[in-house]
C-alpha cells in the first residue's frame, strides 16, 4: 500500500516537472524567436528542450517499471526477458538503466490478472464447499432434532 502511494506520488511530481520543464523551453523558444537570434540558438534551445524532455520520460518509465517490477516479484511471477528484440524492454541511454515497455507493462499486468483470477477459483470452490457443508450440517441438525423429540 505504502508502495503504491510513493508510486503515485513519484509518477505526480515528475509528470508535474515534465510539463514545467516544457513551458520553460517554450517560453525561451518564444523569446528567442520574438528577439530574432541566429537560428543556431534556437536549434540548440530545442535540442536541450528534447534531451530533458527524454530524460525525465525515462525516470518516468524507470519508476513505472520498478513499480511494476515490485508487484510481479511480490506474488513470485516471472519478468519478460530483457531483450529489446522481444519488444519488453528498452534501454534508456540517459540513465543507462532498462525500463519495460507498455508492451512489457502490459505483460505483467496480464499475468498478475491470472494469477489474481486462479487465486479467486480456489475462493470461490473453497466457499462453495463450506456453504454445502453447512447445509449438511444443517439438515442433520434437523434430522436430530425431530428424532429426539417424537
Amino acid at each position: 500500500m505504502i508502495e503504491g502511494i510513493r508510486y503515485r506520488w513519484g509518477l505526480r511530481t515528475l509528470r508535474r516537472s515534465l510539463r514545467r520543464v516544457e513551458r520553460a523551453y517554450d517560453i525561451d523558444i518564444a523569446q528567442s524567436r520574438s528577439a530574432n537570434n541566429p537560428s543556431g540558438s534556437l536549434h540548440e534551445l530545442n535540442e536541450q528542450k528534447i534531451w530533458e524532455l527524454e530524460l525525465i520520460e525515462d525516470e518516468i518509465s524507470v519508476l513505472v517499471t520498478r513499480f511494476w517490477r515490485m508487484r510481479a516479484n511480490n506474488k513470485f511471477l516471472p519478468l519478460p526477458a530483457r531483450e529489446e528484440e522481444n519488444g519488453f524492454w528498452a534501454y534508456s541511454r540517459q540513465l543507462g538503466t532498462w525500463y519495460l515497455t507498455p508492451k512489457g507493462i502490459s505483460e505483467i499486468r496480464r499475468t498478475i490478472r491470472a494469477e489474481r483470477s486462479e487465486a479467486a477459483g480456489y475462493l470461490v470452490t473453497l466457499l462453495t464447499a463450506f456453504t454445502g457443508l453447512a447445509g449438511v450440517l444443517t439438515g442433520l441438525a434437523s434430522v436430530l432434532i425431530q428424532y429426539g423429540s417424537g
